[in-house]
């Protein structure tokens, strides 16, 4: 038990550094939701699903946003510090 909570945990932390992350870059671009769903394509409000955590962030979707900000999604991983499932 204490290890699926620890790994949900683990994917909402990831999902909210993404999400903060696109929206640090959009606050420096001077870029806002509506200006950047319009250069996808989207509706605001569909942006606003991802970025507002209501609709599950996949991969396609964050590539796609971080694109028509002149990014490219990269991964990196870390060790864990709590030792969990080495």
């Amino acid at each position: 038990m204490a290890n699926n909570l620890s790994r949900l945990f683990c994917e909402e932390q990831s999902i909210l550094d993404l999400t903060e992350l696109i929206c640090k870059i959009m606050n420096q671009k001077g870029i806002g939701r509506r200006e950047l769903a319009q250069r996808m394509g989207w509706t605001k409000e569909y942006l606003d699903e991802w970025l507002d955590g209501s609709k599950e962030m996949i991969i396609t979707e964050a590539s796609s946003i971080l694109f028509y900000l002149g990014y490219d999604l990269c991964f990196a991983a870390k060790p864990r510090t709590n030792g969990d499932l080495t």
